[in-house]
């Protein structure tokens, strides 16, 4: 449900995160928890472009130790092929 919620806010986040520059780090809490998220846009973002939802593995976090950013290096193909990731 959290997920579907914060899902919910990725219009206001990418809106945010054009506004703010490349990268936007927020959290979403409720009853639930918490989800932190990071939105990545390219330099040439435009609206109407892709946007790749990126979930993480056990064990990983978004952006700390052993992150999914750091692994899968999704702001630099998302710079290169012009596309947002989450």
């Amino acid at each position: 449900m959290a997920l579907l919620m914060a899902l919910g806010l990725l219009p206001v986040m990418v809106g945010q995160a054009a506004a703010a520059g490349r990268d936007i780090r927020g959290s979403f809490a409720n009853q639930a928890g918490l989800v932190e998220y990071q939105v990545h846009l390219p330099s040439a973002y435009r609206p109407g472009m892709p946007v790749l939802l990126a979930i993480h593995g056990c064990r990983m976090t978004g952006y700390t130790f052993n992150s999914m950013e750091d692994t899968s290096r999704f702001s630099e193909i998302a710079d290169r092929e012009g596309f947002g990731a989450v």
